[in-house]
């Protein structure tokens, strides 16, 4: 059964990102616009995690545990703070099988967003193989046709799609305009999560084996027995 995980609050970009990681984890994600939405939302909705900026709790003066205490909320929080670290709240204890489901749930849910974080700060996508080769034709065709590959959601395959499509590479804001039209502004970081995702979707492939590479500010197929040069 999908598992739905709500986003509240988070920033465009935060958000997108954190959005496309666990779309291609399986999660479902839900993002309520509004305070009123949100608590609707969790009157009518089971959540594998309820993720909240530690902000929204700590500039009103409350406590997330007691509050869930109080409220007799099944739900559990993940609260992020100022550098997308989490932690995960909840009320009672955890002494049965439901209450350890639903923190194994939460922990796979921050394990994805701490990768987030990790990934801002030490930078994402890096180094590129310039005078590759490009795959050919019949390995495209073979790499979209993969068993491996049928489950993948819908940005990550267009992004593939659009890879598949151009031997010279796409440019970033080119992958970002295909994926979100008009509200493409400040979408590189969600292009490089998506990436990043789809890089490790790609990797497990036996045949053909292909990689996405980095080449200056385009993405692009490569097969994955070219050499990469040496240092300069």
């Amino acid at each position: 059964m999908e598992e739905t995980v709500v986003l509240y609050r988070f920033g465009e970009t935060d958000g997108g990102v954190a959005i496309a990681s666990l779309e291609t984890a399986g999660f479902r994600v839900i993002a309520p616009a509004s305070l009123t939405e949100l608590h609707n939302l969790l009157h009518s909705t089971s959540c594998a995690a309820v993720v909240v900026p530690e902000s929204e709790f700590s500039s009103r003066g409350i406590d997330p545990a007691r509050h869930l205490a109080n409220a007799m909320s099944p739900h559990v929080l993940i609260l992020i703070d100022g550098n997308g670290r989490g932690r995960v709240v909840r009320a009672g204890s955890t002494g049965s099988r439901t209450a350890d489901a639903a923190g194994d749930r939460a922990a796979r849910v921050l394990e994805l967003l701490e990768r987030i974080a990790e990934r801002r700060e030490i930078g994402d996508d890096s180094g590129a193989t310039p005078s590759a080769r490009s795959p050919g034709p019949r390995d495209i065709a073979d790499l979209l046709a993969s068993p491996l590959l049928a489950d993948l959601p819908h940005k990550p395959r267009a992004i593939l799609e659009l890879l598949a499509s151009s031997p010279d590479g796409t440019e970033t804001g080119e992958i970002a305009f295909a994926l979100w039209g008009g509200e493409a502004r400040d979408r590189k970081r969600d292009v490089q999560a998506y990436v990043s995702l789809l890089r490790a979707r790609i990797a497990p492939v036996p045949r053909p084996r292909v990689r996405i590479a980095r080449r200056g500010t385009r993405y692009a197929l490569e097969a994955a027995d070219t050499k990469k040069p040496g240092p300069a």
